[in-house]
C-alpha cells in the first residue's frame, strides 16, 4: 500500500510537458486509466479500507477527510459520476469506523450524507442500497433497537447482490437473533448460510 501511495504521489506530480516524445506520452496514457486526480482519491480510498481493516481508526478517518475534501475540491471542476461513488464508498466506511468508536451522532449524519447522495443519484441507490440499509441496521444495534435492525438487515438482504456482504449481513443478524435469545430464527438463518 505504500509503494502504491509512493507511486501515485510520483506520477500525479509529472507534468504532461516534461516527458518528452510522443512514445513516453503514450505509455503514460496507458498506465492512466484515470485522471491522476481521481487516482489520488482511489488511493485514499484503498487506504482508508485498508486501514479500517487493520484496526487503525484513528489513520481511517483522517484519510476519509483528505479524500473527502479532494472530492470536493474536484466536484468544483468537474461532477463526475465515479467522484460519487468514492464519495459513498468512503461514507460507507467512515460509518464503521465511528460505530467502532461510539461516535454514533458522526455516524448517523454520515448515514443521512449517504442517503442523500443515493437520492440524489438514483445510480448510487441500485449499487449501494445494501449496504445502506446494512449501516442502518448496525447503527439500531448499536442503539440497542434490535427491532429496527432485524428489518434493516432482512431489507439488506433483499437487495444484496455479492456473495461477502451476504455473508456480512447474516452474520449480523445471527449476532441480533443471539441477543434476544431467537433460537428458531437462529437455526433458520444457519440452514439458509449452509
Amino acid at each position: 500500500l505504500k509503494h502504491l501511495q509512493q507511486s501515485i504521489q510520483t506520477l500525479s506530480t509529472i507534468d504532461d510537458g516534461s516527458l518528452g516524445g510522443d512514445n513516453n506520452q503514450r505509455s503514460l496514457d496507458e498506465f492512466t486509466w484515470l485522471p491522476k486526480e481521481h487516482l489520488c482519491v482511489l488511493v485514499y480510498l484503498a487506504t482508508v479500507a485498508h486501514s479500517l481493516h487493520a484496526g487503525y481508526i484513528d489513520k481511517a478517518q483522517k484519510y476519509t477527510e483528505r479524500a473527502m475534501l479532494q472530492i470536493e475540491k474536484l466536484k468544483v471542476l468537474e461532477n463526475h459520476p465515479l467522484l460519487h461513488t468514492f464519495q459513498i464508498a468512503l461514507l460507507e466506511h467512515i460509518v464503521m469506523a465511528r460505530l467502532i468508536t461510539g461516535d454514533k451522532l458522526r455516524a448517523i449524519e454520515e448515514i443521512h450524507e449517504a442517503c442523500s447522495l443515493c437520492f440524489e443519484h438514483h445510480r448510487l441507490f441500485t449499487l449501494h442500497g445494501a449496504q445502506l440499509h446494512t449501516l442502518l441496521g448496525l447503527y439500531s444495534m448499536s442503539m440497542n433497537c434490535l427491532n429496527a435492525a432485524e428489518s434493516q438487515f432482512n431489507t439488506a438482504l433483499c437487495l444484496c447482490q455479492s456473495m461477502e456482504l451476504w455473508a456480512f449481513i447474516s452474520l449480523n443478524l445471527a449476532i441480533l437473533y443471539i441477543r434476544t435469545n431467537r433460537q428458531v430464527e437462529l437455526l433458520s438463518l444457519l440452514e439458509r448460510i449452509s
